[in-house]
């Protein structure tokens, strides 16, 4: 039984509400990794996972509209999704992976 109170059949529960990114910054680095990138948005710290394009990134929540990543490396240039997941969903950014200058 779900109350307006917070529990169920005497079992206390906490909602999360759902979690959202509204900017990712920079948008776009090297395929070798290694761009710091701000996760902007709400409900981001219950972030358990980062992801860009499935490859999970090392991340740190800095407070609830805010988580600092690192770009992992990618095998190929082009626009992926960054994905935060947790309790509140897995609402997702998008990230260009850029080829280096000829040498």
């Amino acid at each position: 039984m779900f109350t307006a109170g917070g529990s169920a059949d005497g079992l206390t529960y906490t909602y999360v509400s759902p979690s959202t990114v509204t900017g990712v910054s920079p948008d776009a680095g090297p395929t070798s990794g290694g761009t710091v990138v701000t996760i902007t948005g709400s409900g981001l710290s219950t972030t358990d996972q980062v992801t860009f394009n499935g490859v999970p990134a090392p991340f740190e929540i800095v407070s609830d509209t805010t988580v600092t990543t690192t770009s992992p490396p990618s095998g190929a240039p082009g626009t992926v999704d960054v994905t935060v997941t947790g309790p509140g969903g897995m609402p997702s950014g998008s990230f260009t992976y850029l080829s280096g200058p000829d040498i």
